[in-house]
């Protein structure tokens, strides 16, 4: 399961990085076309940024995948046993209604936009407006999991510390 991941992990990463670098790329040669042309692609400013916020919302996937999100825990850190796992499930909660909101909102954004052409080029907006909603529906299953995931841990914690009790 651990090399499936890794290699699911890496063919994101090399996504997000070919998106990266097309963006660049695109800036680049428009930078280059008016500094010494005089004259640019308005098609590629438009394509830079949706290349920049599909960059952003597959980066925020990632990175909450690999556990390299922000977070503050210094709450969670000073507490041990069911006081601890209840922040813990507060905290995973907030983030499910939070993704919740995300997915519904970025649901209804998306039909609202999907007949716009975008000002620049005849793409829907929908190209855009669809990323909460993909983040937050992408981000739903790890949560559901880290809830789990914490309730294992305080009952691993919970039988080790009785199987010591016993012992000793």
């Amino acid at each position: 399961m651990g090399n499936y991941k890794n290699l699911l992990y890496g063919i994101f990463k090399v996504f997000v990085s070919i998106v990266l670098i097309s963006m660049v790329l695109m800036i680049f040669v428009n930078a280059v076309l008016r500094y010494v042309f005089n004259s640019g692609i308005s098609a590629t400013e438009e394509l830079s940024r949706y290349a920049f916020v599909w960059v952003s919302a597959l980066g925020a996937i990632l990175a909450y995948y690999q556990n390299k999100h922000v977070g503050v825990d210094i709450l969670v850190n000073s507490l041990r046993g069911i006081p601890r796992l209840i922040i813990q499930i507060i905290a995973e909660l907030i983030v499910l209604y939070a993704l919740y909101i995300m997915v519904y909102g970025g649901w209804t954004y998306f039909v609202s936009t999907l007949n716009l052409d975008s000002a620049a080029i005849p793409v829907p907006m929908g190209i855009i407006t669809i990323t909460p909603f993909i983040m937050g529906a992408a981000m739903l299953p790890k949560t559901v999991l880290l809830i789990w995931d914490h309730v294992k841990e305080y009952r691993d914690k919970k039988k080790k510390r009785e199987e010591e009790d016993m012992r000793g």
